[in-house]
This record gives structure tokens, sequence and C-alpha cells, in this order.
């Protein structure tokens, strides 16, 4: 029988989560202003910026399933916080992007059902060219499915928006347009691209399992651990999606004679 318990599940504030979340925010901020001040090469900003917005899609997705918070009421401003200030790296408002994240949990691999889904290809050429434009495919049929019927969602999405262009406005009118571009629009593209493929294209490939225990994989090895911030436990967090991304290895460990019986795909 299953082997996983409850042991996992976040039972206080993830500290280890808020740190992540400090360390990454505080680079990405430095990162900024040594581009600002012309120290280090726009280019070398885009790179690098790029990367930390894809790590800080951790902590968001994190937000998305409370397992900073775990569940008490008094760390939820903390926990949306950390998901609101994440989503403005990457251009994705908090709302929109836990709806879609958590309807891609409960109909995962569903052809019209899983905002995903978009991502399924015969190979990683065609994935590589999908990256750019998944989450606006994802937003629309998000959208499209009844999204907008939720006022609140509605409400924080388009609040959202609002923000990013007169950000984008403000910091064009002060330092140029050429900045706010390089150092966080082209960066957000990029860690949405990369995101995409390291949560959707690689863990799901090749799309067509919607068992539980099929539906996503397991590719086991401790640098990938590091690489994907855990993502390469993917089966886990689609299994037990309260357990925080730091304990997915542990938890696989635990039940991997299990995930064995059950056929699931392990490499």
């Amino acid at each position: 029988m299953n082997t996983i318990k409850k042991d996992f599940y976040p039972k206080k504030f993830a500290t280890r989560t808020l740190a992540l979340f400090t360390m990454l925010l505080s680079l990405y901020i430095i990162v900024s202003i040594l581009a600002y001040s012309g120290l280090i090469p726009l280019w070398t900003a885009v790179i690098l910026n790029s990367l930390l917005s894809y790590g800080l899609f951790t902590p968001l997705h994190e937000a998305c399933h409370e397992n900073i918070s775990a569940s008490i009421k008094k760390f939820k401003l903390i926990e949306n916080l950390i998901g609101y200030i994440s989503g403005y790296t990457l251009l994705a408002p908090f709302s929109v992007l836990k709806l879609q994240h958590l309807r891609h949990h409960s109909k995962t691999n569903q052809v019209g059902k899983d905002p995903d889904l978009f991502m399924s290809s015969s190979n990683v050429f065609i994935a590589i060219i999908k990256l750019p434009i998944i989450y606006l495919v994802a937003y629309y049929n998000i959208f499209k499915q009844g999204a907008y019927k939720k006022r609140d969602i509605f409400i924080t999405s388009n609040i959202m928006n609002i923000i990013f262009v007169t950000s984008f406005i403000i910091l064009s009118s002060k330092f140029g347009y050429i900045y706010p571009l390089m150092i966080w629009v082209l960066p957000a593209l990029g860690g949405l691209a990369i995101l995409s493929m390291v949560f959707a294209w690689i863990p799901h490939h090749p799309h067509k399992q919607t068992d539980k225990y099929k539906n996503t994989r397991i590719i086991k090895g401790r640098i990938l651990n590091y690489l994907m911030l855990g993502q390469n436990y993917h089966l886990i967090h689609h299994l037990y999606p309260k357990i925080p991304y730091y304990d997915y290895k542990r938890a696989f460990e635990v039940d991997e004679s299990f995930l064995i019986s059950m056929k699931a795909d392990i490499t």
C-alpha cells in the first residue's frame, strides 16, 4: 500500500521557501540595479534575470498550493504577497496563474481541459517553438473556460495588468524603454519559457496518460533536483501537492517501491 504519510505536509510557516524567495528577489533587484547603472551589460541582465524569475516561480508555485502558510490563516497575506511579487517578475498575475495551475492538477493531460496541454509535442524542438506563448494560450483558455465569471480573479488580474503597464511606462519615462524591456520584460519571457519546459514539457511528455500514477514522471538525479528545484520528482507533486518542493525527493524515496508497483514512469 501507499507509504506516504502526512509527516511531509507543512505544519508551520515555510521559512525555507521565504528564504528562497528573499534570496532570489534580492539578486533580481541587485542585477537590475547593476544593469541600470551600467556596471553589467544589458544582455547579462537578460540572462541572469531570466534564470532568477524562473526560480521565483517556485515560491509562487508553493503559494498556489498554500504550502508557505501551511493553510494557517494569519500567514495568508504573506503567502499571497510572495505569490504576487514573484508573479510580477514574470508578468503573470498570481490569481490567474493559481487558477490555471490548480486546473492543470485536476485535469492533467485531458484534451480541452488541461491548460498546460498546449505544450504537448512530438519532440523537444517543437516544444521550444511553443515556449514563448504557452502562458498567453493558457490565459486565453482559462478565461474562455469561465475565469472571467470569478469576480475576485477578474479584478485582481486586471489590477495587476494595470500595474504591469504603469510600471513599464514609469520606468521607460525615467530610464528609457530599453532598460525595462531588457531587465524585466525579456527576462519575464525567458523565465516563462524555462519554467514551461521544466514544469510542463519535461515532466509530462508525451502528454498522453491521464492515470494519476502515469500522467507525469520521476527523473532521478541529485544535480537535476537542484536545477529543476525538485520538479524532476514531479509525480510526487501531482500525487501530494501539499508536500513542499524541497521534500519531493525524500518523499519519493519513502514511496519508491509502491510507485514501482503502480508502474509509475520512473527513470
